[in-house]
């Protein structure tokens, strides 16, 4: 088996635009409805109809699809929900799900777009859209790769970088299917294969450690 490289998602992740989100939630911090959730906890049932951005201020939160109940994404603050359809006419159904005490603030999103223009905020608007395209666009090479055990190489690696309380009370095979379309006897088959190389510490279904993953095997 061959050694991988640096996943491009890291670098991905290091371009997070963290002063275009502080600048946005800053202006709107004191006009939106201020939220808390406890692990585990919803946000809402029909995010995208009720016309609302969420602004997640702390902690760690999953997008999932209500549709199919898939998960699309889990994200850690600074996060906006909602600015991937600011300007599309369709609409969809989302749960926002805390993976620990997450806080933030709620947005209408007529006032969303009247606060970014008294701001002169557009530029950074751009900013975490642009940032944004390019984080979905490479889940979507991802997903669609049809490899199964590439879908499982990312989803250890998005999980060992999930804050540890949350990790260790994660089942990994059960966060893996979650976030891909494999089926329980794949994801099993893979993990056991990588249990016996060495390449992954699991213990009582929760994931410990990841050595090196081989890019394919």
């Amino acid at each position: 088996m061959s050694i991988a490289p640096e996943s491009n998602l890291t670098g991905i992740l290091s371009r997070r635009p963290f002063r275009a989100y502080q600048r946005i939630i800053s202006a709107l911090e004191e006009k939106g409805v201020p939220f808390s959730l406890a692990s585990g906890e919803c946000a809402g049932k029909s995010i995208a109809d009720e016309g609302r951005l969420w602004l997640i201020t702390r902690g760690v939160i999953t997008v999932v699809r209500q549709s199919d109940e898939s998960c699309l994404g889990t994200a850690s603050a600074p996060f906006i929900m909602g600015m991937s359809g600011l300007f599309s006419q369709q609409k969809g159904s989302y749960t926002l799900i805390a993976q620990n005490s997450c806080q933030g603030i709620s947005v209408e999103r007529d006032l969303f777009f009247q606060c970014i223009d008294q701001n002169n905020l557009w530029q950074e608007v751009a900013h975490i859209q642009d940032w944004l395209l390019e984080l979905l666009l490479f889940r979507d090479r991802w997903v669609s790769s049809g490899d199964a055990y590439l879908m499982v190489r990312r989803q250890l690696l998005n999980l060992m970088k999930l804050p540890y309380d949350i990790r260790i009370t994660t089942p990994v095979e059960s966060y893996i299917r979650k976030h891909t379309c494999l089926s329980r006897s794949s994801v099993f088959r893979i993990l056991s294969q990588l249990r016996k190389g060495k390449f992954i510490l699991i213990k009582k279904g929760k994931l410990l450690n990841v050595a090196r993953l081989p890019e394919r095997y």
